[in-house]
Order: structure tokens, then sequence, then C-alpha cells
């Protein structure tokens, strides 16, 4: 075990990756908005209005999925809690992103009023694919951060997965001799290990092929006989579920990072010189510290991003029915 003559204080750190998080929360939310209001010339208020409660009923399924996901996610959480699992914790993002999957899936969609008799959409291609990239990538980080942490884990004797590493036990000092500092095995925990990373790779798989299927599903068929109407249905659609999924798939990661750095960040040893006071200063272990503060930083960031894409996710969905006039002249 190595050991720093420094201690770290993770305030700091934390301060600054909230506002780093906000700053780059800000850029996200800019360039988002910008393309959610690009115009749709030709759908108003006459076109959805033809669709009579369709947009309302479909925006209530969404929002139905979506809270089943949030409800998934929380049922993680509290099992983590009651029954120490705590993978559940780590990974409650990825368990609502599928929650939400699934629902979006088996909740009957609306019957249009009067749906045309050809379609006019994409042939069997999501409305998107680049939504399924973004989750993919997403889930990739989140067994990246999940292998890497099972890679130094052993079984505890206890159950459960650990970072093995040196505890202090007890410092004895007598006048005019050195200081005997007795350490002992023990684990940093919670943690993950094998089985784990294993789930978090079958959860991104999960979710990447279910994203796939639901906006192709999303993208088939035409609601009217407009195609800027369909293409503006199909664009506000698409972006509440892809943001409800992407946002919890963020969420995942941005919990693994800053459940995990925060533990090794504050792991701390004891200097063998003690000071005049005969106390013995506590030292940050390295390079656990150091690692452990930059992905706990990356955590944060990433967890007000996720934030950030979940109301985005909220927005798409209240603009379901709303009707975009840019670009229609009388």
């Amino acid at each position: 075990m190595c050991t720093g003559g420094m201690s770290f204080t993770l305030l700091p750190l934390v301060i600054g990756g909230l506002v780093l998080g906000g700053a780059l929360a800000g850029v996200l939310a800019l360039s988002l908005s910008r393309g959610a209001a690009a115009p749709h010339p030709g759908v108003g208020a006459a076109q959805l209005d033809h669709l009579g409660p369709w947009p309302a009923q479909e925006r209530t399924r969404l929002l139905a999925a979506a809270l089943l996901g949030a409800i998934g996610a929380a049922a993680a959480i509290v099992t983590a809690v009651r029954f120490a699992w705590w993978p559940g914790l780590f990974l409650a993002g990825g368990i609502g992103a599928l929650a939400t999957l699934l629902a979006a899936l088996l909740l009957r969609v609306p019957e249009p009023p009067s749906a045309p008799a050809h379609p006019s959409s994409p042939g069997g291609r999501p409305a998107d694919p680049r939504q399924v990239v973004k989750v993919a990538v997403v889930g990739a980080v989140a067994v990246a951060i999940a292998g890497a942490a099972a890679w130094f884990a052993e079984p505890r004797p206890e159950g459960g997965w650990g970072l093995p590493h040196e505890q202090v036990v007890s410092i004895t000092h007598e006048v005019g001799s050195p200081p005997v500092i007795t350490h002992q095995p023990g684990f940093v925990s919670p943690w993950l290990g094998w089985p784990d990373a294993l789930l978090a790779l079958l959860l991104a798989v999960a979710v990447a092929l279910l994203l796939g299927i639901a906006l192709r599903r999303l993208a088939s068929g035409s609601l009217t006989d407009d195609e800027a109407t369909d293409r503006h249905l199909r664009t506000q659609r698409t972006q509440a579920l892809a943001g409800v999924v992407t946002g919890g798939m963020l969420a995942q990661v941005g919990m693994l990072a800053f459940g995990l750095g925060v533990q090794l960040a504050f792991l701390t040893d004891v200097a063998p010189v003690p000071t005049e006071n005969g106390w013995f200063p506590a030292v940050a272990v390295q390079p656990h510290a150091t690692i452990g503060a930059v992905a706990a930083v990356f955590g944060v960031v990433v967890l007000v991003l996720a934030v950030v894409q979940l109301v985005l996710a909220g927005l798409a969905l209240t603009r379901l029915d709303a009707p975009v006039d840019v670009g229609m002249k009388d």
C-alpha cells in the first residue's frame, strides 16, 4: 500500500464538478432545445385537431411508461438498502430504463381516429438511429466502470464483493521508540464483482435492443395524410422516450462513478511520524484517493446531465400535442 503526504478533501472537487456539470448541462440543454425547436412547416392546430384525443392519449401512455421506469429504479434502490443487494443501488438507472422500455412496448398504442391506408414512414428503420447509438455508448461506459471495479474486487467472507485494502487497527507508541502501526486486511464496500459487471452488460445490451425496437414501432405507419404532421409527432415521441432512457443510463453511469469514487477518495492511512501535539496525522491512500476524487467529480457531472436529460424528455412530452406554426403563412 502506498500513502501520500497530503490529505484529500472532496468538497472543493465536488463543488467544481457541480459547476462544470452545470455548464455542460446548459450547453446540452441549449443544443437540444434548438434541435427540438426545428420548424416543421405546415404543422398547425388544424392537423393536430384532426387526430382528436390521440395526442393526449399517447402522451399519457409514454408518461405512464416513464413513471413505471421510475418505480423500477426506486424498487432497485429499496432492495439494495433493505436486503444489502448493493448492485441495485449502482444499476438502478439501467433497471429503470429497461422498465420504461418494457412498459412502452407492452402498453397498447392508442388508435388514431382515421389512419391513412398507406404508410409514409421509413421502412423498418428507427426514426433516429443516433438515439440508439447514444444509449449504447452510455451503456458501454457503465459496463467499463463496472468491469474496472470488478477487476480489482474479491469476494467478502460475509458475502458480496469488496475492494481489498489494509486498514489500521491499532497504533502503539512508546517514548523513545518509533510508533508501531498495525494493519489488517479489510474491504471497501459496497462494491461490484464480476456477476454485477455481467448484469451491467446485460442491461446495456437489453436497453439498446429494446430502444431500437421501440423507436422502430414509433416510426412505423402513418397517423395522417400529412407527412409534416407525422414527422412532427414522430420526432416528439422519439425524443420523449429516448430522453427518458438516456437519462436513466446516464444516472447509472453517474451513480457508479460517484458511489465507487467517494469510497476511494476517503481512504486514509496513518502517517508514521506524530505531530508536535502527539497526534498521528491521516494521509490519503494513493493512488486510490486521486482516482476516487476524479471518478466522484465525473459522477457528479454525469448525474447533473442525467437530470437535464430527464427534464428535456418531460418537455418533449408536454409538446406532443402542441402545434408548430413556424413557417405557416395565411
